[in-house]
């Protein structure tokens, strides 16, 4: 056999595998549950509207643009002191360590990307996203119906699948114990999603696609019942179940790959945000 040959049957074979390793996330009520038992999967609609999409992103606030210098004493004294404006607020976090974009929530994700753009330029001091000195983490809210609540589990593995997974690796030095898989808060208007490192911040374009693969996923878990996908999810999964076009998925995983050289370069997100 020819070595052409035997690759075609290798890569036939990797391809069989792979594809029969599929993952089901299903969510139902207490009375369809005999539909699952029988294999079934039922129609279960929690929520047909969209939700709504948010977050509170940490960041470090530098001394200057010119090198990598995080400030050891921040400008807020306290967490309600914080800089408010009609489409956010800017603050701190608990420790007073760092900085935090907690832009108005929507539906819209665009809308979102705008009102972190102009916190960010409102504020106008040269803020990081490399979290080498204080642990920084990319929070998304969201926004669903109390009866969804329950169903916060399945949701987050579903996430961790699908951007935790492949961004984990990109969280600071600083991070440590805060660079989990799994990791969220519960919340009155439904959950935060916790495991992201905020460097999917380094550009708006970025951040933008990240939302849009979350809320996708979340929105159609809630409506459809179930989502179904490779475990190792494929460019497929994402475009199909993430929404995301060819280019949007070349874009991320471009990102993912060179993300070390990029971070080295961009010493604050400031510029990139202020071209939207």
């Amino acid at each position: 056999m020819s070595i052409s040959s035997k690759a075609t049957q290798l890569n036939s074979c990797r391809i069989k595998h792979y594809v029969e390793k599929r993952k089901r996330i299903t969510i139902s009520y207490p009375d369809e549950l005999n539909y699952i038992n029988k294999n079934i999967i039922p129609k279960v609609s929690i929520c047909k509207d969209p939700i709504t999409i948010g977050g509170d992103p940490e960041l470090e606030l530098l001394s200057t643009n010119k090198k990598y210098d995080p400030i050891q004493q921040l400008d807020f004294k306290t967490d309600q002191d914080t800089f408010n404006i009609s489409f956010g607020n800017i603050g701190c976090d608990g420790e007073q360590l760092q900085i935090e974009l907690r832009p108005l929530p929507d539906t819209s994700i665009n809308q979102v990307i705008k009102n972190m753009s102009k916190l960010i330029k409102i504020y106008g001091k040269p803020l990081s996203i490399r979290g080498d000195q204080y642990s920084l983490g990319a929070h998304i809210h969201f926004g669903i119906p109390e009866k969804a609540h329950k169903y916060t589990k399945n949701i987050i593995e579903m996430l961790d699948d699908f951007l935790g997974k492949r961004f984990i690796n990109l969280s600071g030095k600083a991070r440590k114990e805060f660079a989990i898989l799994g990791s969220y808060q519960i919340k009155s208007y439904g959950f935060e999603y916790r495991s992201l490192p905020s460097a999917i911040l380094l550009t708006p374009n970025t951040t933008r696609i990240v939302f849009k693969i979350a809320k996708n996923l979340v929105e159609n878990l809630l409506t459809n019942g179930y989502i179904e996908y490779q475990e190792n999810p494929t460019r497929e999964d994402y475009m199909r179940l993430g929404g995301l076009s060819y280019n949007e998925y070349k874009y991320i995983h471009t990102f993912i790959y060179y993300y070390s050289y990029y971070k080295n370069q961009l010493i604050t997100i400031n510029d990139a945000w202020k071209l939207l």
